[in-house]
Order: structure tokens, then sequence, then C-alpha cells
């Protein structure tokens, strides 16, 4: 734990540090004061621990290794690492003098000396619930927990460090328990206990730096305190596998069992099923015991719930001797659907079979729904028997799945697995006749064929109709082109013309105004009249000249033309321009490109005359079939009642829109500004 009081003081030191390690040599030596707070070294970012900065800490070992330990100073625990020397023995105080490292996912210390100052005892933090030990923020923390020893099993002779290996549980939540000092029979013997222990909590990471997985290291048997202790083995009362779990008032439901039965099914060494009467139960254990099918077992282990029958887990068995075996009942496929953990023996028609990396898979038909049947790769099963086989099989039954909440019938499962033994657990009754394997061949070829013929007329039309498309593409651009060479002709002709013949009739009334006498200012007013209309007149030229040489625009180039227009119209006002474009213009035509720009300008206009906004936004997206504009802004909107297309030039954009079959729409309320939408249709 880190007190608020050490990160205020450490921060600035932990800045200058990060700063230090990565600042060149200038010569400079700067003594640091060693850190002494194990919580303010946790807290270090990854690149600061690796300025080998300065530490003494002290506290007490609660884990000792080779050349390593962790130490606790009452608050948090760390990581040492390069002890130099004897490492010291759990419980001693020491202190740690030495530099920080970054670790593999957490700063340690590398350390440089070590003085045992002597004996102490660190206060544990108590965890509630296990679970509460997945968080991954624990590592290196002294705790302790209750819950039930499930399993002890001896460690590997490559595990130099510890002793022996167990697992503790409460409710669903399983940790692993390593034990440094303590003998394996020492551990066997709490099996089945309820336990308070002590001990290192340490965390797996992966690569990442990510929290994969949480241990317990337990230093030695002094630490753990049994409260409630196990039966001995043989003690542990004799229950019959079809009681497992039954509803029972006065008595619990979970716990350690103590069963009797054939072994049914084996698979590899930690998996088995075991048979009394009529009932069968899937039994996972911890020890490698040598068994067959056939012998009857004993065996002492913990239930819980499967996924459709009760399971027993973390199990020891003894073998009582070879049994007679056990013989399977034979019954329908419906019948063996409820059957879960039974060995039994039914019929079927092979629907198709392939091997896996794990197992040779069948699907077969019953009277019923479809099953699968499996056996292990190891046992050989060849050739597979032909599709359209009428088999019998002889399996242990393995629901695979059951009926959702909420279900009609919850106590129905939906499908099944058999799991056969051996090869020989599979019996060919009668092989399709020639007639209907020929049927079944020439059937698939039918298909096939019929499958592939469909497939090239499709493809066909669909290749014819990819080249009218495009022959009906080269037509419109070709007949764009001739469109676009005749504007351009008839933009030269204004130009060279008419466009001309305006600016020299202005010069010409310009003159003449000159030359009027003083007193006949009627005429001048007249002069200046017409002028005016000539500008006019000019100004319009012109425009019709820019429509006529706009050809296709790129988003750029749109996107630039609406830039161009909105400074002009907005300069000076404040207002901010916003523009995004999510589409591609051109598809719209060169017709609706100008008429777009058009609207846009009227829009903006209208924002500067009448709206008082301080943002105009204008978007294009692009739908499955046609293209969308919208000009908005934030200023007054539209006066309370006022028709949406009256007034502000808004008549003339719905014009524009309906001479290029779209849709304008404007809206607006008082004080939240104004809208408007325009839907094109796209080209073809």
């Amino acid at each position: 734990m880190l007190f608020p009081s050490q990160t205020l003081c450490w921060g600035p030191r932990l800045l200058a540090l990060t700063l230090l390690a990565g600042w060149p040599s200038v010569g400079i030596t700067t003594e640091v004061e060693p850190i002494t707070q194990i919580g303010v070294i946790r807290a270090m970012a990854k690149e600061a621990a690796a300025a080998a900065v300065p530490v003494r800490v002290r506290g007490a070992v609660i884990a000792a290794e080779v050349n390593s330990l962790v130490i606790h100073d009452g608050t948090a625990g760390l990581f040492v690492h390069g002890v130099p020397g004897p490492v010291p023995a759990f419980g001693r105080e020491v202190i740690v003098e030495g530099v920080t490292d970054p670790g593999e996912f957490a700063p340690v210390i590398r350390a440089e000396r070590i003085t045992d100052i002597g004996a102490r005892e660190v206060e544990p933090l108590v965890i509630a619930r296990l679970e509460d030990l997945e968080t991954g923020r624990l590592d290196c923390q002294w705790v302790e927990v209750e819950g039930w020893v499930r399993s002890a099993q001896a460690v590997p002779p490559t595990e130099h460090c510890y002793t022996a290996y167990a697992v503790l549980s409460a409710g669903d939540t399983r940790l692993n328990l390593m034990f440094t000092q303590t003998s394996i029979a020492e551990v066997q013997a709490w099996v089945g206990s309820r336990v308070r222990l002590r001990a290192r909590c340490g965390h797996f990471f992966n690569s990442h730096g990510q929290h994969y997985g949480t241990r317990l290291v337990v230093p030695h048997s002094g630490t753990v305190v049994v409260l409630e202790p196990a039966l001995p083995r043989e003690s542990v009362p004799l229950t019959r596998i079809d009681s497992l779990m039954r509803y029972a008032p006065e008595e619990p439901t979970h716990g350690r069992v103590h069963i009797r039965g054939i072994v049914t099914y084996l698979r590899g060494e930690a998996e088995l099923y075991v048979q009394q009467e009529q009932r069968g139960v899937f039994v996972q254990r911890v020890d490698r015991t040598p068994l067959a099918i056939g012998d009857s077992v004993d065996v002492v282990g913990f239930v819980r719930r499967g996924l459709y029958s009760p399971e027993v887990e973390d199990a020891t068995t003894g073998r009582l001797g070879a049994g007679e075996g056990m013989r399977p009942r034979a019954v329908s496929v419906e019948e063996a659907r409820a059957a879960d953990g039974e060995l039994l023996q039914l019929e079927g028609m092979v629907l198709d079979n392939f091997r896996s990396p794990e197992a040779v898979v069948l699907t077969l038909k019953g009277p019923g729904a479809p099953f699968t049947a499996t056996l292990a790769r190891d046992e050989l099963l060849a050739p597979l028997p032909a599709t359209g086989s009428r088999v019998q099989l002889t399996g242990v039954v393995r629901v695979i799945s059951t009926p959702a909440i909420g279900a009609a019938y919850p106590w129905r499962p939906n499908s099944f697995e058999l799991r056969l033994r051996t090869a020989a657990d599979l019996v060919v009754l009668e092989v399709p006749p020639i007639g209907l394997a020929v049927w079944v061949f020439g059937a698939a070829t039918a298909l096939t064929t019929a499958a592939l013929l469909v497939s090239g007329v499709l493809w066909w039309k669909s290749k014819a109709r990819l080249r009218e498309q495009n022959r009906q593409r080269i037509a419109r651009e070709a007949e764009f082109a001739a469109m676009m060479k005749e504007r351009m002709r008839l933009a030269r002709e204004i130009h060279d013309s008419l466009a001309q013949g305006y600016t020299a009739i202005s010069i010409q009334l310009e003159m003449a105004k000159h030359k009027l006498p003083p007193g006949a200012a009627g005429a001048q007013d007249h002069l200046e009249t017409a002028r005016g209309l000539v500008r006019e007149s000019l100004v319009e030229a012109r425009r019709s000249i820019a429509g006529w040489r706009q050809g296709l625009l790129s988003n750029a180039d749109f996107h630039a033309e609406l830039r161009r227009v909105s400074e002009s119209l907005l300069r000076d006002t404040g207002i901010e321009f916003h523009c995004v474009l999510d589409g591609n213009v051109a598809r719209l035509g060169a017709d609706a490109e100008v008429e777009l720009l058009r609207i846009a300008t009227e829009a903006m206009t209208n924002a500067v005359k009448h709206a008082r906004a301080r943002h105009v936004h204008v978007t294009y997206r692009e739908q499955a079939d046609f293209g969308e504009m919208q000009v908005r802004d934030d200023g007054v909107g539209l006066p309370a009642g006022a028709p949406a297309a009256a007034g502000f030039g808004l008549r003339g954009m719905h014009e524009r829109a309906q001479r290029l079959n779209g849709h304008l729409v404007v809206t607006g309320e008082p004080g939240l500004g104004t809208r408007v939408v325009i839907r094109l249709p796209l080209l073809a």
C-alpha cells in the first residue's frame, strides 16, 4: 500500500530521477537520497525503475529462494534478486541496500548488500474471498485466507524450491498452493480439511504484461491452522453414485465423497468413468494408480455440478481388483439421451465419418435426432465404416448440450456423444447395398453438376450485365465529353463576343457621361442606369461562362470551391466555416455539382445576412442511391410560424433541387439555427 504522504514526498524525486536517467553525462555528480519505502518503489514507472535508483529498505523476509527473496515492510512486499552470500531465512528482519530494476512486470530490487538485524513477524492482509486475489494487484503481499484443501501432489524432481503442490478452494474459486518446507505427507494429511493459512501471494503475467493466474507460496507448516480436520480416506462415508447431489434438506449436496464401482472408460491417466449398477459418473483424478477397463475401483474426491450430471474432481483412486466388467445396456437412441455417464449399446446408420487430430468422429442416425460417436485416435479404426452402414456401438454416454434456461422441458438433454473405448466397440451389422451406394453417388454427382451449371449460368449473366454496364458507361462518358466540348465552345463564344461587347458598351457609356454639359442632369441619370444594367449583364455572362466551364469536380476541387466561396462570403463576419465530405461528389453529375455550390452559397448568404450565426457547417455524405448535402448554422433559426419555403431565397433553392429530381428540406426553430438538407440521385 502506498500512503498519500509518501506519494507527495517522492513524486518530484521520481520525476527528477527519470529526467536524470535520460540526460547525457556532463561530468556532474549528483548524490541521490536512497528510497526507503517499498510502496514508493512499487509505484515507480518502468523507465524510472530502469534508472538504477539507490534504495535502502527494511522489512521481514516472507519468502526465500535461490539467490532471491521477498521482503515485506508492513504495508507491501517486493521481490529482491541477486542476493549476495547466504539468503536470509523466513521471518528474519533485514536491511536491503541496492538499486531499482524494472523487473519482468513490476519494479524489483537488485541487491548489493543485505544486513540481518533479527527476527520479525509481519501482520498479514486478511482476504475474505479467494476471488479477491485474482485482481493482479497483490503480488508479493503477505495474506491470510481460508478454504478447503482439495488435493495434494508431490513436485517433479526439477522443482528444487518446492516440496508439494495443493489446491485450495472456497465456493467456486480454486487457487494453487506451493509449499517450500512442508513434506508431501503432511500436505496430503490436510486434504479434505478446512484451513486458515498465511502465504505470499504471487501473480503470473503473460509476455504482454497481462495477469492470467495466481498462486500462494506457503513457507512452512507453522503458517497453516486446521479449522476443521479431514476424515481419513478410509473413514469418508461410502456413497452410492445415484445419490450424489440428490435433494436432501438435512445434508449438504457438495463436499468430499467416497464411491465405488467399475471402470467403464479411461482416457489418459486423469479421466475415467465409474459405474455402479445403472448410474455412472465422470471422475477427474490426481493420482496415477494403474487402472484398466473392468477394474473395481475405490474413489475419494469432491463432488461438483457438471453440465448435466454430478462429477467428481480432485479424486484419488484405489484398485480393489479385476472385476467382472460391466455389461452394456441395450437401449434406443432416445433412451440414451438421458443416460449420462452410463455404458450403453445402441444401433444407428452412419451419416458421415472423419478423422480429427484427437479422435475418429462418426455422425449417426437412429430413431430420433442424430448423434455422434468418438474414438480416440490411438485406438486404430481402419477402414472407417462407409456412409449408409448400419452399426452397433458400445460406449459411455456424455451429454454435450442441455436445454436453454426457460425451456419447457429442462430435464431433457438436447444432444449427446457416445464415447467408444476401443475399436471393438464398433460392429458393422450391415453395409449399404451397391444400389444404395450408387444412388448416393449418383445423387451427389447430380447435385454437384446442377450446382456447377447454375453457377455457370449466373457467372455468364453476371459477365453480360457487366459488359452492358461498361458499354453504357462508355456511351455516357462520350456523351458527356461531347457536351463539355460544346459548353466550352459556347463559353468561348460568349467570352469573345457578348462579354467583350458588354465591356465596350460600359466604357462608351462612361465616356458619354463625361462629355454631357453640366446642366444635363436627367441624361446623366439615364446613362448611369444604363451602365448599371450593363454591369449586371456582364456579371451574369461571366457567371454563365464559369458554370459552362465547370466539369466534374473531385472532392478536393469541390471542397476548394466551397472554401473559396465561404472565404468570399464570410470574410470579416467572424463566422467559422467547417466542411466534411464523405463520398464522391462527381457521382451526382456536373449540373448537380454546380447547383450544390449555388445552394450552399445561398444558404451561407442567408447565414450572413439574417441568421447572426457563429458557425456554418457543410457536410456531404453518400448513401446507397443518393447523395446528401447539409448546410447548417447555429444562428437565430427561422421565425416561429414562418413557412420553410418562404423568404431568404429559399424558394430558389427548392426550384434548383426540383430541376435535378432532388428533394430539399429547410428546418429551423427560433434560437436553434437553420438546417438546409438536399438529396440528389446518384448517376447509374
